[in-house]
């Protein structure tokens, strides 16, 4: 604490591995939290939602926030100072590291559009009307398929 203000949070497993600490940065904290084998969960900008900010329960994210699986990066998400959904976020693929499996386009809390990346190459892309149903989609091949 400094001047009264908790500035750094940790919180460990019972088998005695860090589960989460939390940096205070400007009016949210810096997170990371980690399975209980010490591999990195997610990581991001959090803001209080209610209570006094401590534990992860009271908190939502804003801005990018990154998820991962078993250490490895699964998404990329983006959310607004509300903690609603706004922006690209970008989710990979498990067994090849890095490569993109899906995209969604959110703007405030709405999904507007989405792309789904099959292994051999193709992209299914989505609309989205404003009450969430399917506008439209198109399946684009690669240019190597054409």
């Amino acid at each position: 604490r400094q001047k009264g203000a908790v500035v750094k949070e940790l919180a460990y497993y019972a088998n005695g591995k860090l589960e989460y600490e939390k940096l205070a940065k400007g009016r949210g904290c810096d997170v990371r939290a980690y399975d209980d084998d010490g591999a990195l969960s997610f990581e991001g900008l959090y803001v209080p939602r209610w209570g006094d900010g401590l534990g992860l329960w009271s908190l939502e994210p804003t801005g990018l926030v990154k998820r991962y699986f078993k250490g490895q990066l699964r998404a990329e998400e983006r959310y607004d100072e509300a903690g609603t959904p706004d922006g690209l976020q970008r989710y990979f693929e498990l067994e090849k590291p890095k490569q993109l499996q899906r995209r969604e386009q959110w703007e405030k809390g709405r999904m507007r559009w989405s792309e789904d990346t099959a292994p051999n190459g193709d992209v299914l892309h989505r609309e989205y009307a404003e009450d969430g149903s399917v506008k439209g989609e198109v399946l684009m091949k690669p240019a190597q398929q054409l």
